[in-house]
């Protein structure tokens, strides 16, 4: 049995406040980083959309999150090729073993990977959905996921 990382940092996206942040998440003894995650995404379950670079990563989602009501700003997608995720997200990387890890993907390789908010709007008189992508501004401070989180 492979023993996790005390310290993993991911990438956590927030489509509402339109940042991308580090963000550090700390394993307890016998615990995983499920906690953080369902906190960070505001959830009672997740899933994972991976990653199209060659690597393991992967972002955690809201596995509800299109079940529950939506905002047209509560959207993001990893690339314009990607299917739009809604909510907030955490990107991860994973193990050998299938533990949570940081990601392989760099910091500076995700800014540069297309990662957009995805705003949804209908013109007037106009029954189809539009997609706009914009940028996210991505902050290189560490944030510290508490004991809350």
């Amino acid at each position: 049995m492979s023993k996790q990382d005390p310290a993993t940092i991911g990438y956590h996206i927030d489509p509402a406040e339109g940042t991308v942040q580090h963000v550090m998440m700390r394993a307890r003894e016998g615990r995983n980083y499920l906690k953080h995650l369902y906190a960070l995404c505001d959830c009672d379950l997740v899933t994972t959309a991976y990653l199209d670079n060659g690597t393991d990563d992967a972002v955690f989602v809201d596995d509800e999150g299109l079940l529950k009501a939506m905002s047209p700003f509560d959207f993001f997608a990893l690339s314009e090729q990607h299917e739009s995720l809604k909510g907030p997200g955490v990107v991860m990387g994973r193990d050998a073993h299938g533990n949570s890890t940081s990601p392989a993907t760099s910091w500076e390789a995700f800014k540069a990977s297309g990662v957009a908010r995805v705003l949804l709007f209908k013109r007037p008189g106009d029954t189809r959905i539009q997609y706009l992508y914009k940028s996210f501004q991505f902050i290189d401070a560490i944030r510290e996921a508490g004991d809350d989180e």
